[in-house]
């Protein structure tokens, strides 16, 4: 595979941190109203999205939060932190423990069709049902990998920046072989 024909970016980093304690998410919502979307009788949590941050974060009454929908580890755990602040100057509650990366995604564009048959007979353990999801699935070390016939490939189960060079490799592996 030529370097100069495909394109990978980050497109969802997810990560996670808890409160000192349980919050209540009417007192959260009524604090912020602004920056808040509360909607009990159909999510169990507060949603934050202010122009500060670059994603979202999800507080849950346990105290838990969630950031979604950033393009980096510096800005999901930059989310956590503001939103962490902004309890914190309340007196509603503090973060206890540093934010961790649960998963970061990634699209790979190969710019060129895959063919789907191919990757199913090498790749063992593939799953390819196009009657329910139109891409072949394959799980490889930690990652899974979304492989679409548009030229596309997803990669989920990312923990750190620093892994997008391994799924580099792994993909031009599989494209060489297939």
């Amino acid at each position: 595979m030529d370097k100069e024909k495909y394109m990978i970016r980050v497109v969802n980093v997810v990560a996670t941190t808890s409160l000192n304690k349980a919050v209540n998410l009417d007192q959260v919502a009524r604090t912020f109203p602004q920056i808040t979307t509360y909607q009990p009788e159909i999510y169990h949590c507060v949603y934050f999205k202010s122009p500060h941050m670059r994603g979202k974060v999800s507080l849950f009454a346990s105290g838990k939060m969630i950031s979604v929908g950033t393009k980096c580890v510096a800005d999901a755990i930059g989310d956590l932190k503001y939103v962490a602040k902004l309890l914190e100057e309340r007196n509603i509650a503090r973060m206890i423990e540093e934010p961790r990366i649960h998963n970061i995604v990634v699209v790979i564009d190969v710019g060129k069709p895959l063919n789907i048959d191919e990757f199913i007979r090498r790749l063992p353990g593939a799953i390819y049902e196009p009657e329910i999801f139109p891409g072949l699935m394959y799980k490889y070390k930690n990652f899974t990998f979304l492989i679409f016939a548009s030229g596309k490939i997803v990669c989920a189960g990312l923990r750190a920046e620093r892994q997008i060079e391994d799924v580099k490799l792994i993909v031009r592996d599989l494209l060489n072989s297939c």
